[in-house]
C-alpha cells in the first residue's frame, strides 16, 4: 500500500512538472486527448485524458483502480491535485519561473 502511494506521488509529480513545462508551448492550441503510459514490456500502466485550453490544463489518470485529477491554472498561479477516492486534494503554487 505504501509503495502504491509512493508510485502515485511520483507519477503526480512528473505529470505536474510536464504540465508546467509544456503549458507555454501549448498556449495557442486547445485540445482534449486520451493518453496511456506503457511500461517497457508494453503493459499499460496509466490510462487518462488531458485537456488544454490556453494555459489551463486538466489531466485525469487512472492507475490501479484509483483516479487522480490535476488542474493547472497558471493565470491564478496555482495547481491542484485531486484524489477523489480518498476525498483529498493538494494545492501547489506556481511561480513565474515555472510558467
Amino acid at each position: 500500500m505504501r509503495s502504491q502511494k509512493s508510485r502515485i506521488t511520483v507519477i503526480l509529480g512528473i505529470v505536474l512538472l510536464l504540465g508546467i513545462i509544456f503549458s507555454p508551448l501549448l498556449q495557442a492550441t486547445d485540445f482534449c486527448a486520451d493518453m496511456e503510459t506503457k511500461a517497457k514490456n508494453g503493459q499499460v500502466m496509466v490510462i487518462g485524458k488531458m485537456c488544454v485550453k490556453g494555459q489551463k490544463s486538466r489531466h485525469e489518470m487512472k492507475q490501479g483502480g484509483r483516479t487522480m485529477i490535476m488542474i493547472n491554472r497558471p493565470d491564478k498561479h496555482i495547481a491542484w491535485s485531486l484524489m477523489p477516492q480518498s476525498k483529498q486534494y493538494m494545492e501547489v503554487p506556481i511561480t513565474e519561473e515555472e510558467m
